[in-house]
């Protein structure tokens, strides 16, 4: 969820997103890897949405919620490290092409015109496997490290 906000709503921002892995560096909205503010910002509130999700859940299903604000604060921590490692690894093994003609960014699958430049990434991963590969090292920190930190 943290991902998805960030992309979709992080995409209405009034400034360029920035690459995560040249922050100097501006590039067109849509591109993978980069990021802007407000995207981030949604990428805590959808983790803080599944945290708060989750204290419902368990309230209707009796259990009493004991650590509460810790649990929005993991939450929300973990959608914006899972959003930054999505972005880590779409700007790196993940191509991104840009076409200036049109002023669109395609995707290695995508059916680009012969205009369309490489502007960042290698063919590594799809979209999808990068979804994938973040979701699981940021369960696996969230769970090994992260969670350590917030509940003990």
């Amino acid at each position: 969820l943290a991902d998805t906000l960030a992309s979709e709503l992080g995409i209405l921002s009034q400034s360029q997103p920035v690459l995560i892995t040249q922050p100097w560096r501006r590039v067109p909205s849509g591109t993978n890897g980069g990021i802007t503010f407000i995207g981030l910002v949604w990428s805590i509130l959808g983790g803080f949405i599944i945290g708060l999700s989750t204290i419902f859940l368990d309230y209707l299903a009796g259990i009493t919620p004991l650590n509460v604000i810790p649990m929005l604060a993991f939450s929300s921590t973990c959608g914006l490290l899972g959003s930054l490692i999505d972005s880590l690894l779409g700007a790196t093994i993940q191509q991104t092409y840009y076409d200036p003609d049109s002023k669109l960014v395609y995707q290695e699958e995508d059916a680009k015109p012969s205009s369309a430049k490489l502007l960042i990434g290698i063919n590594g991963l799809t979209n999808e496997q990068v979804n994938f590969v973040s979701v699981a090292l940021a369960t696996a920190m969230g769970g090994w490290y992260l969670g350590p930190l917030f509940f003990s």
